[in-house]
C-alpha cells in the first residue's frame, strides 16, 4: 500500500511521527522530533533551519532529505521504470525521471518530514510508505529496517521475522538483526525491482516459474494433513471472531459475513463427501504476487512481505497468484475458469504445482472452497486496525465477489453466478 492510500485510510502523520521517533531514539539513542507537514502546515517549513527536511512524494511511496544523494534518487528510478499498464508507460518515464531529478523533486512532493536532532548519514536513507510498517532503506551500509507502525499488531514482523530465521540458503533477503519487541528488523538491501515492474514478458514468466517452484518447494517442508470439515470449522470460527471485533464494520456487515461462513461450511461439507475427507495444510507466503518477487539484472529472484505468512492450505499462494485474488474483482469468473481448466491458473503456477492437475473435479472445488475462505479471514485481517478510517478498497471487491465465487464452487452455471455478483454489486 502506497502512502497516498495510507493518507485516506489512516491517521498516517501521526503514526509516521510516533513510528520514526522510537524507532530513531531506539537506532541512534536521544530523543528525536519528528514533525509531519502537510497542506497549510507545509508553509511552516519556510525558513525552517533546526530540521532535517524529508520530502514526502506519496505517489512514488517515498520520503528522502532535500539534500539526497543521487544514488537514492536512481534507486527510486528503478523501481518505476516500467509500468504495468501500456498506456501509461510514457507518462510515467516522464514524470518519475523529473520526481527523482535533484532540481525538480520538490516540486512533485505534497508533504514533508521534519526530523530534529538530524539522522546522521540521512542524505542516503530512503523512507518507503507499507499496509503494517515503514521501510527504512540505507544505501551506505546497503541494509532495510523495517519498522512496526505505531498502534500495529507485531504479529506481521514477528512473522518476517521466524520466516527469515528459517531461511537458509532459500530465496530470502537474509535477517540481519531485530528487536527483543519485534518492533523492528533489519535485512539486506536486494538491487531488484517487483515482477509487476519488468518489463521482458520472457523474463517476467520465467521469474514467476521460478518463484513458485522455489515456494512449492518451502512449502513441502511443513506439509501435514488435516479432516476437511475440522479446518473448515477453524476457519469459520475465527471469521466469526474476526468480524465481531471490526469497528468498521455495520451490523449489516457483520450479518452478511456470518451468512456467508454459513453458507460455505454448507456447500464445503457436501463436497468433502467427494473431494475427499482430508486437506493438506502448510505453512506459507500468504501474500504470493508478482509485487513481492523480486528480481534483479542477473536474473536472481527474492521472495519478500512474509507478513501475512501462517498455516494454510497447501495450495493458497499457488491460487492467490494464479487466480490475481488480491485484485479481487472479476475473482468469481476466473475461479469459474479454474474449475473448468486447470491450466487458466497459468503455466508458471500449474507447472510448479502438481497437485492441481492430479485432482478431480469434486476435489478441486472442496479446495477452491477452502482458499475463499480462507482470503474471506485474509481480507478481515488486513481490516482490523482500530486506527483505521475506512475499509480497503480491496475488501470493497471481495465483498462483491464472494457469493458469486461460491456458487462456482458449489457448481452454479456461468449465468448464475453473474446474477450472484449482480446481486453483489447491488447491495
Amino acid at each position: 500500500m502506497k502512502i497516498h492510500q495510507n493518507l485516506e485510510r489512516e491517521p498516517f502523520g501521526e503514526i509516521i511521527e510516533q513510528t520514526l521517533g522510537r524507532f530513531f531514539k531506539n537506532m541512534y539513542g536521544g530523543e528525536y522530533a519528528v514533525r509531519w507537514y502537510a497542506g497549510s502546515r507545509r508553509r511552516r517549513l519556510r525558513g525552517k533551519s533546526d530540521e532535517q527536511i524529508w520530502l514526502c512524494n506519496p505517489a512514488l511511496n517515498a520520503l528522502f532529505t532535500v539534500d539526497t544523494t543521487s544514488e537514492v534518487l536512481k534507486w527510486i528510478r528503478r523501481q518505476y521504470s516500467h509500468a504495468p499498464i501500456v498506456w501509461r508507460r510514457p507518462l510515467q518515464r516522464c514524470l518519475v525521471a523529473l520526481a527523482t531529478h535533484g532540481s525538480t523533486a520538490a516540486w512533485f512532493t505534497s508533504a514533508a518530514l521534519g526530523v530534529s536532532p538530524a539522522i546522521p548519514n540521512g542524505n542516503r536513507l530512503l523512507l518507503l510508505g507499507g499496509n503494517n510498517r515503514l521501510r527504512l532503506a540505507d544505501m551506505r551500509q546497503a541494509r532495510v529496517y523495517s519498522v512496526l507502525k505505531q498502534g500495529f499488531d507485531p504479529v506481521f514482523l514477528r512473522r518476517e521475522i521466524s520466516v527469515r530465521q528459517a531461511g537458509s540458503d532459500w530465496p530470502i533477503p537474509p535477517l540481519l538483526e531485530y528487536a527483543a519487541d519485534f518492533t523492528w528488523f533489519a535485512e539486506s538491501l536486494v538491487d531488484a525491482v517487483p515482477l509487476n515492474r519488468v518489463s521482458s514478458r520472457k523474463r517476467r514468466l520465467a521469474a514467476a516459474t521460478q518463484a513458485n517452484s522455489v515456494l512449492a518447494r518451502w512449502c513441502e517442508r511443513s506439509r501435514t494433513e488435516i479432516a476437511a470439515q475440522e479446518y473448515v470449522q477453524q476457519l469459520g470460527e475465527l471469521a466469526q471472531r474476526r468480524v465481531s471485533a471490526n469497528s468498521l464494520f455495520s451490523d449489516q456487515e457483520r450479518r452478511t459475513v456470518r451468512k456467508w461462513v454459513a453458507s460455505a461450511a454448507d456447500v464445503l461439507s457436501t463436497l468433502a463427501v467427494r473431494g475427499g475427507k482430508n486437506i493438506p495444510l502448510t505453512f506459507g507466503h500468504g501474500d504470493f504476487q508478482p509485487g513481492n518477487i523480486l528480481l534483479n539484472n542477473s536474473g536472481h529472484i527474492w521472495l519478500t512481505d512474509w507478513e501475512h505468512a501462517d498455516k494454510r492450505h497447501l495450495l493458497y499462494d499457488a491460487f492467490v497468484y494464479g487466480l490475481a485474488s488480491r485484485f479481487p474483482g472479476g475473482l468469481a469468473l476466473r475461479m469459474r475458469s479454474a474449475l473448468s481448466r486447470p491450466s487458466a491458473l497459468g503455466l508458471a503456477v500449474v507447472s510448479a504445482w502438481p497437485e492441481i492437475a492430479a485432482q478431480d473435479s469434486f476435489r478441486l472445488r472442496l479446495q477452491l472452497g477452502i482458499f475463499l475462505l480462507e482470503e474471506l479471514l485474509w481480507y478481515l485481517e488486513e481490516n482490523s486496525n482500530h486506527l483505521f478510517r475506512k475499509l480497503s478498497g480491496g475488501w470493497l471487491d471481495f465483498r462483491g465477489e464472494f457469493e458469486p465465487a461460491l456458487a462456482a464452487v458449489a457448481g452454479g452455471s456461468a449465468e448464475a453466478i453473474v446474477r450472484a455478483a449482480t446481486a453483489s454489486m447491488r447491495a
